[in-house]
């Protein structure tokens, strides 16, 4: 069996490897190779510095500005998209699924699955539609998202989402509840973990809600410390020191790092106003950390 795996429309490898997550992305793809013999393509919206990134010959990368000139403008970019399917369709060979990574660049697998007729299976992480709300996009970008979800619904064979308030939310539709996968590590010892340090994982972003954290630290004993980057730091390292908080941004990590991370802490909060099915509560639970998060749907049906 060969399945075409089309990612995030603008995500390349090279993205997975800035942002430290190459090895997790690619380990379920190993694992089912491993467990079933079955052939992966990734098509990656990257160039021929794509095919450099991975030393895997079980792993085929299909780097689709390898064929196109990438515009440096994104609405040229969205246009370029539309000819992808049959850029795909002449270069790639006997493909039997095509799961799509994310809402976003949806289009480019369903007019592939109406060109080669084949199953389409997409895989969203988050609902954008619900994100774009919190966010308070223009209404335009509101009503494209919802049109974009509702036309992948249909042309879907199997659309899932990863919690139970998207699964809700479509509940008239055929939609499947496909919960974030991490890796399980079993961790249960607290022996010698920071009883006065606190981890949060995340964005430097309004979604996570650090200034309302930061605050909530005022004066205290404990050490706050973040890994993630983001446009707030300036503000949240100000603020911080207002509040007498002491704070340490530790960057951006990889996953396999990340994870020897975690089990140094015993406490890890997320202050989140939204979230879909968040990976780092899932992943400090995995490492048994006692998790405090925000009282919101989608923490409430991890804890």
């Amino acid at each position: 069996m060969h399945i075409l795996v089309i990612k995030t429309f603008g995500y390349s490898i090279q993205t997975w490897l800035k942002s430290g997550i190459l090895d997790r992305e690619l380990s379920i793809y190993r694992n089912m190779i491993e467990k079933y013999d079955v052939k992966f393509t990734i098509l990656s919206y990257g160039d021929d510095t794509d095919l450099y990134l991975i030393k895997d010959s079980s792993i085929n990368i299909f780097p689709i500005y390898k064929y196109v000139n990438k515009s440096k403008y994104k609405i040229i970019r969205i246009l370029q998209s539309l000819y992808f399917p049959f850029i795909i369709k002449k270069n790639i060979d006997s493909v039997d699924i095509i799961k799509q990574n994310q809402l976003l660049g949806s289009w480019v697998s369903i007019l592939l699955k109406i060109l080669i007729r084949k199953p389409l299976f997409i895989r969203t992480g988050y609902d954008m539609y619900t994100f774009a709300q919190h966010e308070n996009k223009s209404y335009i970008k509101l009503a494209l998202y919802k049109l974009l979800t509702l036309i992948s619904i249909k042309y879907s064979n199997l659309y899932s989402v990863s919690n139970k308030n998207d699964i809700n939310k479509y509940k008239k539709y055929n939609v499947s509840l496909r919960r974030n996968w991490v890796i399980d590590n079993n961790y249960e010892s607290l022996d010698g973990r920071f009883t006065n340090r606190i981890l949060s994982v995340g964005r430097l972003e309004n979604q996570k809600n650090y200034e309302y954290l930061i605050k909530e630290f005022k004066d205290s004993e404990f050490q706050l410390d973040i890994v993630g980057e983001g446009g707030l730091k300036s503000m949240l390292t100000n603020l911080a020191s207002c509040q007498n908080v002491k704070i340490n941004f530790l960057g951006k990590m990889s996953n396999e790092d990340l994870q020897d991370l975690y089990k140094k802490y015993r406490f890890y909060v997320s202050s989140s106003c939204f979230e879909g099915n968040p990976k780092t509560v899932l992943e400090a639970l995995s490492n048994s950390c006692i998790v405090i998060a925000s009282n919101i749907k989608n923490h409430s049906e991890l804890i």
